[in-house]
């Protein structure tokens, strides 16, 4: 009778349907190994729109921080790729919307203070205080950084602004008073006061004037212009007194006909021809003959219209007389 001993498993040897090579003991560590290759190939596949989800994410949070609207707490750990990009772009964003806000600030307070530096100084350094300590202590240096740096170009800025409207004051001050110098020492001329103290002392300022216009690199001012100024300056003042003289010559030969002819004769002996003149080039004095004859003319108009409204007057006086008294006449 068979005593079933071939069926009962043999004491410790294991049994099942798997192939024979395979020992179930090492089974369970192999199948946790693959499931873990599995999982790190999905991770791997997953991993770049896990970024940018925290890379999007990180952007709204920094913005949110940046505008008071979020309170920043810094991660207590940070491990992966995922969590490294979530954080840069909260320092991003952050960074990115401080410095627009940094930006527009020192912008309005150059604007505010575009002639002021000392202002803008004062100002500046209070916002940039004001920035610092808004911000995160983890975020402080960089802003501290930024802000002083732009805040230093604004001043520079400004400054420079200052500088330059000054200077452009300083231009426009010196070029209205050597007009008025001109215009002083013409008159003298037209005056025949050319040997008095007084159109010495203004010659000596406008020469000073002219010597500080020269030197100020600021007033662009070249020795060649200065040199021509001075140059029609002093034909100015020969022309306003020759003319002077002519109209003398006009009136002292009892105006009209006479008295031109007498001027214009005056004038081309003493300008063309004369001695006073030859310092002047023939250029220059023909402009000094054209020019006091320009002025013998205005007079001589004025002149003969004058002496016609007399002459009227006169007439009219005559007119009345001579009618007045043929009325007595007829009346007697």
């Amino acid at each position: 009778m068979a005593t079933g001993q071939n069926l009962q498993p043999g004491r410790g040897n294991d049994t099942s349907n798997l192939p024979p090579q395979v020992n179930t003991r090492t089974l369970e560590p192999e199948m946790w190994e693959a499931a873990g290759r599995v999982f790190d190939r999905f991770a791997e596949a997953a991993k770049p729109n896990l970024i940018r989800r925290a890379q999007a994410r990180g952007a709204i949070e920094g913005a949110e921080i940046a505008a008071g609207e979020r309170e920043y707490k810094a991660p207590l750990f940070q491990f992966g790729d995922v969590a490294a990009a979530r954080q840069a772009a909260v320092e991003s964003a952050y960074d990115a919307r401080t410095r627009e806000d940094i930006d527009a600030r020192l912008t309005t307070l150059r604007q505010e203070y575009r002639f002021d530096p000392e202002g803008y100084e004062a100002a500046s350094r209070e916002a940039v205080s004001g920035f610092i300590q808004g911000a995160p202590s983890d975020f402080a240096v960089q802003v501290e950084t930024y802000a002083q740096g732009k805040a230093s170009d604004g001043l520079r800025a400004v400054s420079e602004a200052r500088t330059v409207r000054d200077e452009q004051e300083v231009v426009q001050a010196l070029g209205v008073r050597a007009v008025t110098l001109q215009e002083r020492l013409i008159a003298f001329g037209a005056e025949g006061r050319m040997g008095e103290a007084e159109y010495a002392e203004t010659m000596a300022e406008y020469q000073a004037l002219q010597d500080q216009r020269a030197g100020n690199p600021a007033v662009l001012y070249s020795e060649d212009q200065r040199l021509a100024d001075d140059d029609k300056l002093d034909s100015a003042i020969l022309t306003a007194n020759i003319g002077r003289l002519s109209v003398n010559e006009y009136t002292d030969n009892g105006g009209g006909m006479a008295g031109y002819a007498a001027a214009t004769r005056f004038l081309r002996t003493e300008v063309l021809e004369g001695e006073a003149f030859k310092d002047q080039t023939p250029e220059a004095r023909q402009r000094i003959y054209r020019d006091a004859t320009t002025q013998l003319n205005q007079y001589s108009a004025v002149e003969r219209e004058e002496r016609k409204v007399q002459q009227e007057e006169e007439r009219q006086a005559n007119a009345a007389r001579r009618e007045t008294v043929g009325d007595f006449a007829w009346a007697s």
